[in-house]
């Protein structure tokens, strides 16, 4: 099952905060594979990309699983959101779109 999640990481100790909005697919109930990521800087504008194993922009290469959606409340700092899949493709465009990539 895919589901698609805006994920926001603050490290109040480190002074910084990330934003995420991913396409995640189930591995097991408990863990998931990340797809695709479309990661913004804190004033929520688009810095880069992460897809098939690449990275484009300034973005942070994902851990191979990731924790699973459903469980995020249990991290502290991590808050998420799901969010629909036409949200995705959109930001998904608009990200090919800035970032100057094909399917845009």
């Amino acid at each position: 099952m895919k589901h698609y999640v805006r994920i926001h990481y603050a490290e109040p100790d480190l002074g910084g905060e990330l934003l995420n909005i991913a396409e995640l697919e189930d591995v097991t109930e408990v863990e998931c594979t990340m797809l695709r990521m479309i990661e913004l800087d804190p004033a929520e504008t688009i810095t880069g990309i992460y897809a098939e194993g690449r990275v484009v922009g300034r973005a942070n290469t994902p851990m191979g699983t990731v924790p699973h959606p459903d469980s995020y409340g249990q991290f502290d700092g991590i808050t998420a959101t799901r969010i629909s899949r036409d949200e995705f493709e959109g930001l998904w465009q608009e990200a090919l779109h800035k970032l100057g990539l094909p399917g845009a």
